[in-house]
């Protein structure tokens, strides 16, 4: 049967040819549109956790007078960290600090300073161009890191010299990394640790980031920070609020993954309709052939085992060939993405994958079924016309 159904793919190549492109196109799409879907709103993730931080995250604000000493804030830093390991301090500089690339330049470096701890980079989705963030341990490294703006007059494994407005001496830091923060001017992230104790500051007050897995809530992670503070360093908290952006895309996300599925769905009625199509006018043209086969004794059973069966070869066929051919796309992806691009490679979308596939069967099935039927019906007496 199987040799059978081969031979008569082949005595109408053009036909078999086109019927499977019709179906490759239509599975190609629908695996394509979905993995666009995937990919914008994966992006639309990134980008977000990029500027504005990984969700739920609570951030609270707290004043205290010992936030300059290097041993109070280090003692802070661990115990906050020993409550939860997502959480960052951002010291609020009441001393203003520039950065250059030599002891003997006059400006410094146009940008913002941000004075963190090393988690900072748990909160935000940051990914490294090149180098590496500052560890946890190396609280007594004078370390900072840049992003892309600042990386030209920065770069990796560079001095930067800080200087304030009170000191006339330069203190060397050591540019670990560049980062890719989304930001188009020149941040430069520093260790708060080591610039509390290597350079004479003024803070006052600083802002935790606290990212709230498993949820707290803000009313527990307040009462939790003033515990903290109680018993390290003393201070207050002032102000305390949950920062979660994911309502502000979630509608463009379901929007455009509708959008996308009825894209694919269509297609893949595009590719049905062609596919009947093509099956009935392969009918009329094979009407002489199927009706001396029936005057030879072939079955209405074998008639239409003949028709569908071709179909489901091709089916088959052009389903593994269009697996193969969304799946090297999609491996070939991550070569057109940078290193340090906040998106990650998509995975591949098998769930898309076999329903696609399964859809193609079925349309396979269905769309030759008419001509089968019209097949069975033909009278072996017309063979004699």
């Amino acid at each position: 049967m199987l040799r059978q159904l081969i031979k008569d793919l082949r005595l109408a190549p053009l036909r078999s040819a086109l019927t499977g492109l019709s179906m490759l196109i239509g599975i190609v799409a629908v695996i394509l549109a979905v993995l666009a879907g995937t990919i914008g709103k994966d992006y639309l993730v990134a980008i977000n956790e990029q500027l504005y931080g990984r969700t739920p995250l609570v951030t609270v604000s707290m004043n205290s007078p010992r936030l300059s000493d290097a041993d109070d804030f280090s003692r802070l830093a661990d115990a906050i960290a020993a409550k939860n390991h997502e959480t960052a301090i951002i010291l609020n500089l009441d001393t203003d600090i520039t950065f250059s690339p030599g002891t003997q330049s006059s400006g410094g470096i146009k940008g913002d300073v941000v004075a963190t701890t090393p988690g900072y980079s748990s909160i935000y989705n940051l990914p490294m161009k090149s180098g590496r963030w500052y560890a946890g341990g190396e609280r007594s490294t004078a370390s900072i890191v840049v992003n892309l703006a600042a990386e030209q007059n920065l770069p990796k494994d560079s001095t930067a010299y800080a200087k304030t407005n009170q000191t006339t001496i330069a203190t060397p830091f050591t540019v670990t990394g560049v980062v890719n923060d989304g930001r188009t001017d020149p941040t430069i992230y520093v260790n708060a640790q080591a610039l509390t104790q290597y350079m004479r500051i003024v803070s006052r007050s600083a802002t935790i980031l606290w990212l709230d897995f498993p949820q707290l809530g803000k009313q527990r992670v307040r009462t939790v920070v003033e515990d903290i503070l109680f018993d390290s360093i003393g201070g207050s908290v002032s102000g305390v609020q949950t920062i979660d952006n994911a309502q502000s895309y979630e509608s463009v996300i379901t929007v455009m993954q509708i959008a996308f599925g009825v894209c694919a769905i269509l297609l893949l009625f595009v590719s049905a309709i062609g596919i009947v199509n093509i099956g009935l006018a392969s009918l009329e043209s094979r009407t002489h052939e199927l009706l001396v086969r029936r005057a030879l004794g072939a079955t209405r059973a074998s008639l239409i085992g003949l028709v569908i069966g071709s179909q489901l070869i091709i089916g088959l066929s052009v389903s593994l060939l269009a697996v193969a051919i969304s799946a090297c796309a999609v491996g070939a992806l991550p070569a057109f993405l940078p290193s340090y691009s906040p998106l990650q490679p998509p995975a591949f979308p098998l769930a898309a994958a076999i329903a696609a596939v399964s859809a193609a069967l079925a349309t396979s099935i269905i769309g030759s079924l008419v001509p089968a039927i019209r097949a069975a019906r033909l009278q072996p007496a017309l063979a004699l016309r």
